[in-house]
Order: C-alpha cells, then sequence, then structure tokens
C-alpha cells in the first residue's frame, strides 16, 4: 500500500520506464556519458545477475560499452578528483554494495564522499537507501538512538528491529551474522549455539 501508487496495480508495473526516464532526465542535465555499477564480490550470481539486469535496461540510454560493471574494490581514486574504473573516469555510479565497504578505508571515504559533495560523480542512489539494503547500519543506529530527536526514536524504534554488533544474552530469540556473512554464509540462528561470551 505504501509503495505501490493507487493507479498501478504493483510498484513494480513501470519500474523499466521509470528507470530508463530518470537516467535520460540526468544525462541530458548533467552531460553524463559513462557511469558505473558497482557491486562487492561481483562473482556472486545474484548480485552480478541484478547488475547486468540495469545494464540492459540503461543500454538504451547510454552507449554499452559506456556502462561498466566492476567490484567496488577495484574503483581508484585518481589526484582526489576523479572516480575511476579501469582506468576510466567515470560521471556516475550506481551502488549496489554493502555500506561497510567504507568501513575498510576510512581516508578512501572521504575522499569518496568529497567528490561526490563537490559533484565531481554522481552517486544516483542516496545514501539513505543504502541503509535498508545493510543491517549492520541497524545496529550503528541502536548504538546512537540518544543522539536522535524524540520523534526519530520513535520512528526508529518502530520501523527498526533491535540489532546489536556484541549479542548479548538475554530472554529474546536472535539471529548472529558476521559482518561480511552474504547470502547464508555466516549467518546462524540461536540453535546454532549454547553458550556466548
Amino acid at each position: 500500500r505504501i509503495l505501490t501508487p493507487e493507479w498501478h496495480t504493483n510498484q513494480h508495473e513501470n519500474i523499466i520506464e521509470y528507470t530508463k526516464t530518470w537516467w535520460q532526465t540526468r544525462k541530458a542535465q548533467y552531460g553524463w556519458e559513462k557511469i558505473a555499477i558497482f557491486t562487492a564480490y561481483s562473482y556472486e550470481n545474484e548480485d552480478y545477475f541484478v547488475c547486468r539486469t540495469y545494464k540492459d535496461i540503461l543500454s538504451e540510454v547510454f552507449w554499452e560499452e559506456n556502462i561498466l560493471i566492476g567490484d567496488i574494490y577495484d574503483m581508484n581514486i585518481i589526484d582526489d578528483e576523479y572516480i575511476t574504473f579501469q582506468w576510466q573516469k567515470i560521471d556516475a555510479l550506481l551502488s549496489y554494495f554493502p555500506l561497510e565497504f567504507f568501513l575498510t578505508d576510512v581516508d578512501f571515504a572521504t575522499k569518496f564522499f568529497r567528490l561526490i559533495a563537490d559533484k565531481k560523480c554522481y552517486l544516483t542512489n542516496p545514501l539513505e537507501s543504502m541503509i535498508s539494503q545493510d543491517k549492520l547500519i541497524f545496529a550503528v543506529v541502536w548504538e546512537h538512538i540518544e543522539s536522535y530527536s524524540i520523534e526519530e526514536q520513535e520512528i526508529i524504534k518502530k520501523h527498526i528491529p533491535y540489532t546489536a554488533r556484541i549479542f548479548q544474552e538475554d530472554s529474546k530469540k536472535y539471529l548472529a551474522k558476521w559482518r561480511f556473512g552474504r547470502y547464508g554464509r555466516e549467518i546462524y540462528t540461536e540453535q546454532f549455539y549454547t553458550n556466548i561470551d
């Protein structure tokens, strides 16, 4: 009900047309020519399939050779001025990678976000859209819940499941996931544990 406009039968009804129109508008507005779709662990079938599908849609907007699919770990920043992939300067990027990537290199993250803020490159999906993509952020939000306004705290408590990076034993049911666990690997429910420090 929230995601689907009243005049649509489902939330994906016009997603391909909407996506193409969105990119065509920005391409004309900003002069984008070369874009990158970044994932992490790009050899994972699910992620690569999503990126490939997105490229197929955008091939009607950009030259196909100007749509690059790659692993976020192969992205480079040159002279603090350009974001590149395979040594090609990119105008805009679509992120399809976990936020904790930025925890692996704070200096790189600082440069990256400075370039985005200075519009040297465009991050086409806003950062807030990545929050629900990475449940580790849930824990960070809960750890700092007191820094939010009362209204924001109520929204967090209503919509974000309580999450902690370090398990504290109590009566709650829980799921344990290592920071880089993916696709069912390194993810455990309480039935796997009898004792946790």
